[in-house]
């Protein structure tokens, strides 16, 4: 049996209260943020990729899982994955009439979501906060809701081996303009989109309301003191060296 994960645990809150509009939020975006692995057809050639399309008397239908132990259990067989964030995936999927099974018969989360759906998540996806380039002129103890620091502290934990780690602070900018600051080191150019939308899913994960802040990608260490003084810390895991290559996130295949 395979641990409960982020995406069984938003699942079972959601069927505890399925009239609650904020817990389906929680599960859609855990899903937007779930590392999800799909079934092809064949191994990709290039960056294309055709996905593994069961036809169903609805019609049909992509599998995808939130674990290889699960798609494994599905499978019972060799067959050829691709890993990919869930954003991506309903991205690909959305218009092309195709619906989504996820953990399908081997999860508590085991999920049928329509062609409608998955268009749905898709158009309502979370804008990544805003990039700035300006170093704020005072930094200081944020104060935000412990539900977003745990949102936070769990989807930059997925960050392995995009980023090396990540301060929240409070902010004073030029002007007088105040405001949230996430500050992140460690994160080369190509990398900084994928970032951002895993950002974006963990305050959209964390349910609070106007829950917004803003990320700078640190060159140098020079706020590094700073930041250690006064700022949340959260450490990035190291990725394990037996790990395999990743695709780039940020350039998924093309579903046939």
């Amino acid at each position: 049996m395979t641990d409960e994960t982020a995406l069984d645990r938003a699942h079972a809150a959601m069927m505890a209260d399925e009239e609650s509009e904020a817990a389906r939020m929680a599960f859609y975006a855990a899903l937007r943020a779930a590392e999800l692995f799909v079934l092809l057809e064949a191994e990709p050639v290039g960056d294309k990729a055709e996905l593994l399309v069961m036809e169903t008397e609805d019609g049909p239908v992509g599998l995808a899982f939130d674990t290889e132990a699960r798609m494994a259990e599905f499978v019972e067989a060799p067959t050829p994955y691709l890993g990919l964030s869930g954003r991506k995936l309903v991205e690909m999927l959305a218009g092309q009439g195709v619906a989504l099974g996820v953990n399908l018969g081997v999860a508590s989360s085991s999920s049928l979501l329509g062609a409608d759906g998955v268009d749905w998540i898709a158009e309502t996806a979370p804008s990544a906060p805003d990039v700035v380039d300006a170093v704020p002129e005072e930094i200081f103890r944020p104060e935000v809701p412990e539900v977003v620091l745990r949102a936070l502290d769990a989807g930059l934990a997925r960050l392995s081996g995009l980023a090396g780690a990540a301060w929240l602070v409070g902010a004073r900018y030029a002007g007088g303009q105040r405001g949230v600051l996430l500050a992140i080191g460690g994160v080369l150019d190509e990398g900084q989109a994928a970032v951002a939308d895993v950002v974006a899913e963990a305050l959209a994960y964390s349910g609070a309301e106007a829950a917004a802040l803003d990320i700078l990608f640190l060159d140098g260490t020079a706020m590094a003191e700073r930041l250690e003084t006064v700022g949340l810390r959260f450490d990035i895991p190291e990725p394990e060296l037996a790990a395999p290559v990743q695709r780039d996130v940020n350039r998924p295949p093309r579903l046939i």
